[in-house]
């Protein structure tokens, strides 16, 4: 008798919260039942579609004419190896089809773990390109799972701003860039943290942390999303987690493709700090920057945006390199900044992005409304947290 078994599962729907909700679905011997977001789907065998799909087909998307404006899908690829779907016989075409499709994969893979160790000096002059190919096999859990560990571990010291409030003043502009995405996996949760420094950052796994200088200190909705789509871009990218590939060691990784856990679990356990504190190379800088300003453009929104924000890091980098009296030193601190920094400078980053801009100028989203609300609850947040230091430092 074949065991029943039940898989974790998500699920598109316009009626869902964000289109989107997570759940579980069970596969029996003539049908699957899948629970989502409070309510149940029986789906028959007879006529159900299942394919790969996602970044590098890591997920598996199950249809059914009978219900057309849902969409289903699980990131647990093991489901193809189902004693019901297996033994069901319209479906056994469709599940060849999509083990081929994931054993393709794993020979690409297997060729490029070959290539690693038979060529060691590749990784070093391919390195980029080699993490790129291995953390596309990383599971999409793993992957959510670091970056809920590093946001755990930042969100320990931080003040964020009410995650309801935040939410529902950054969904009407956030909501646009995500829409534009192709192929989107991840689900991201957007947290405005009290500080002034003119920053944000991306975490794996669709985490973003907006400091409140940055949405204080912008003077439009595009300003904002162009620094909030560059940090979209790491995620999509896997920036974060090539980082990690190329730092805790590419054959921790393989062995845990492999099906060696240890190696991948330390890693989790130790790569919050250097996921919260990490820089990314010139060319991840760049790649964030070329593909934030495409998914702007895409979603309708001016990508001048990001190019103005550009131009207040520049101003005020000049600002500080003009408060070092000595000319020696400034100078050499000016070069140093240049050729040394892992970023490249912000004057480059400008004249690449002035290079891309859209022949459109105009017809763009007007999402001021939007940014000024945001930035009132953000300034009355601040407002909030410094009367509150204030008023717990005078009681010492």
């Amino acid at each position: 008798m074949n065991k029943v078994i039940t898989y974790p599962c998500h699920a598109f729907n316009n009626n869902l919260p964000k289109g989107k909700a997570s759940g579980e679905l069970t596969v029996y011997e003539s049908s699957i039942e899948c629970k989502i977001a409070g309510s149940n789907h029986s789906i028959p065998l007879a006529g159900l579609a299942i394919k790969m799909g996602g970044a590098s087909n890591r997920l598996v998307f199950l249809n059914h004419p009978s219900i057309p404006d849902w969409n289903f899908y699980t990131s647990d690829r093991s489901i193809l190896n189902n004693a019901f779907l297996r033994r069901h016989e319209p479906l056994k075409q469709s599940l060849r089809k999509a083990r081929s499709v994931r054993l393709l994969n794993w020979v690409l893979l297997a060729i490029v773990t070959l290539t690693i160790i038979l060529l060691p000096l590749l990784f070093f002059t391919k390195a980029d390109n080699i993490s790129k190919l291995i953390a596309r096999q990383i599971p999409l859990e793993w992957e959510q799972q670091l970056g809920n560990a590093a946001y755990k571990q930042f969100m320990m010291s931080a003040q964020p701003m009410d995650e309801q409030v935040t939410a529902d003043l950054l969904h009407p502009m956030t909501t646009h860039l995500q829409q534009a995405l192709i192929n989107n996996s991840y689900d991201f949760t957007f947290t405005v943290v009290n500080n002034a420094e003119l920053n944000a950052f991306a975490l794996p796994g669709g985490y973003i942390v907006i400091y409140s200088g940055l949405v204080l200190k912008a003077e439009s909705a595009e300003e904002l999303l162009g620094v909030i789509a560059h940090e979209i871009a790491h995620v999509t990218e896997q920036h974060g987690i090539r980082n990690m590939v190329a730092s805790a060691g590419t054959f921790a990784v393989i062995a845990a493709l492999l099906g060696d856990l240890s190696g991948i679990s330390g890693a989790i356990a130790t790569a919050a700090p250097l996921l919260i504190n990490q820089s990314y190379s010139r060319d991840f800088e760049r790649e964030a920057d070329e593909i934030g300003y495409k998914l702007l453009v895409d979603a309708n929104i001016n990508p001048q945006g990001l190019t103005q924000f550009f131009d207040k890091m520049l101003e005020k980098e000049k600002l500080a390199f003009a408060n070092i009296e000595n000319e020696n030193v400034r100078d050499t601190v000016i070069n140093s900044t240049i050729f040394l920094s892992s970023h490249p400078t912000t004057e480059e980053r400008i004249k690449r992005l002035q290079n891309m801009e859209s022949n459109k100028v105009k017809g763009f989203r007007d999402l001021s409304a939007e940014f000024d609300q945001l930035q009132l609850a953000v300034k009355q947040f601040v407002a909030s947290n410094t009367s509150e230091e204030i008023h717990n430092g005078s009681g010492n």
